[in-house]
């Protein structure tokens, strides 16, 4: 806010461009609209990063995310500042970006971003689409996130963000460490949904042991398989346990 810190700041009028004013009304752009945007004076941005980043740092943080991005095409020096603080506190590549495929910010914003949105917001009352009809459904933002995908990934690494599904194997779990859930679950003609069908399936049992997990699939993970003994949380009875390699 105005006034609580050493910056020049204050609260700016928000008008729309002619492209995103004829574009599709979107929720969080007219509530920007409504309340308008907090701005530093160009020559401070990099001081106003750092003090927010600088404490994240400190206790521990190491990476952070950037929503509705293409704000920051109002100057380049909010871009630099941007930049230098990730240098400072994150090593350089702690940036989630967010809606950064608005504009050029993707390409030109920064140097820092190692991992970025890849699909459009999922509006999330209702599994498949907002109940009032002016947003995406979530077949629709899973099509554009595999998609973008392909290409963004070459560059980054894909976040396809948020999902809401009321299937009945998103709770296929590990149970107590001993035995996995499996449903048979379809596509109802009529409500032009998937729905699951709870007399269509049984519970079946199994094992799973830590070293079945593929550690190699990502270089970070590599030596987490080489050690002794794991803790290992069971999020359904809320037990936390303590398991052998071998």
């Amino acid at each position: 806010m105005p006034g609580t810190a050493l910056l020049d700041s204050k609260i700016v009028l928000c008008k729309l461009s002619p492209g995103l004013g004829g574009a599709m009304e979107d929720f969080a752009v007219v509530n920007i609209v409504e309340g308008s945007i907090g701005l530093v004076h160009p020559d401070q941005a990099g001081e106003f990063y750092d003090l927010m980043h600088s404490y994240l740092s400190k206790v521990g943080i190491t990476a952070f995310k950037v929503d509705v991005i293409q704000i920051m095409e109002v100057g380049w020096s909010l871009r630099k500042g941007l930049s230098k603080s990730l240098a400072q506190n994150f090593n350089g590549i702690g940036l989630i970006s967010s809606m950064q495929q608005c504009n050029d910010f993707f390409l030109l914003g920064t140097q820092e971003i190692s991992m970025g949105r890849v699909g459009d917001d999922f509006w999330y009352q209702d599994p498949n689409g907002d109940p009032m009809g002016v947003c995406w459904s979530q077949g629709v933002h899973m099509i554009h996130c595999a998609y973008n995908s392909m290409w963004m990934g070459q560059f980054i690494q894909p976040d396809w963000d948020m999902f809401q599904s009321d299937h009945l194997c998103k709770n296929s779990m590990l149970d107590l460490g001993l035995s996995v859930r499996g449903r048979c679950a379809g596509r109802d003609p009529k409500e032009k949904r998937i729905k699951g069908y709870s007399h269509c399936y049984t519970p079946i049992s199994g094992s799973v042991h830590v070293s079945d997990i593929e550690w190699d699939q990502k270089k970070d993970a590599t030596e987490m398989g080489k050690v002794e003994e794991y803790a290992v949380y069971l999020s359904e009875s809320d037990k936390l346990l303590v398991k052998m390699r071998i």
